[in-house]
């Protein structure tokens, strides 16, 4: 995995606060499709109620990180800036 250096920056620092963490737990999985969305294994890996995955996962689609579709077989989820 391979992260730009300007995700440490202030507007980026802001834009996804706490949601790094699932950030970089999105960023494991190689191509621009992460997975069909369900959170108990994100739940499992980072530690993390429910509620605060969704949260989490809203908060990096209303900053562009990800984009999230409501597909017949659940949410999808693609990484849309890579590059930070």
């Amino acid at each position: 995995m391979k992260i730009s250096r300007d995700i440490v920056s202030p507007a980026h620092c802001k834009a996804i606060g706490p949601a790094i963490w699932l950030y970089l737990y999105l960023l494991r999985h190689d191509g621009p499709v992460v997975m069909v969305w369900g959170d108990a294994e994100a739940k499992a890996t980072l530690g993390i109620t429910s509620r605060r995955a969704y949260g989490y996962l809203d908060r990096l689609e209303d900053g562009g990180y990800v984009t999230v579709r409501n597909e017949e077989a659940g949410l999808t989820v693609y990484v849309t800036n890579k590059e930070g």
